[in-house]
């Protein structure tokens, strides 16, 4: 039996425009610049949006993620945001981190602003060790997004590896934003069931 946990309360913390699934998936999905939310989720993941600045942007996702420690694979699909960078930026928080020297600025991003000032560098290290990253940059195919999130739930239930893929095993880590507009109550949440 794969072990879930119970997401942060009110998770996922933060609003935004995206669709809430199964917050005991362990999926979530980015859809960078393009707008399908609905099909990540409906795939089974946990929560789906759109990634539009490589800064506030990515300290959301960060956010959200760390939040919820049944989260174990981020899907980064759908068209880059030209001049943003956001995939490139997002994949590079994971590969290298931040440099706390430079204002927490993404290592190796290709971003104009990739300056994470509201995630500490204990959020960035929980980041990088909860997901794994699944690059399906500039993938707008539905079937081929389902397909992947179908293929990381089965690791999630180790049907096709040897080792299954838990909850994540430390604390919940929640992650305050300076942002007084993300905070929960904002009518951009969508919920959408599983067929």
């Amino acid at each position: 039996m794969v072990n879930k946990k119970k997401p942060a309360e009110k998770w996922p913390v933060l609003s935004g425009d995206y669709a809430l699934g199964d917050p005991e998936s362990a999926v979530a999905v980015i859809t960078l610049g393009s707008h399908m939310d609905d099909v990540p989720v409906k795939a089974g993941s946990a929560i789906s949006g759109s990634l539009h600045t490589e800064n506030l942007g990515i300290e959301k996702v960060v956010t959200k993620i760390v939040s919820n420690l049944n989260i174990r694979f981020l899907v980064v699909c759908g068209a880059e945001v030209q001049g943003h960078n956001t995939g490139n930026s997002i994949k590079a928080l994971r590969e290298n981190g931040v440099d706390p020297t430079d204002e927490m600025r993404v290592i190796g991003a290709e971003g104009a602003v990739t300056y994470l000032e509201n995630v500490t560098e204990e959020g960035v290290r929980r980041f990088q060790d909860q997901v794994e990253i699944v690059d399906l940059m500039d993938v707008e195919d539905p079937d081929v997004i389902q397909s992947k999130i179908e293929e990381c739930l089965i690791s999630d239930t180790g049907l096709r590896r040897r080792k299954v893929i838990q909850a994540y095993e430390e604390e919940t880590v929640i992650i305050p934003l300076r942002e007084k507009e993300t905070l929960i109550g904002q009518p951009e949440i969508h919920k959408y069931q599983k067929d």
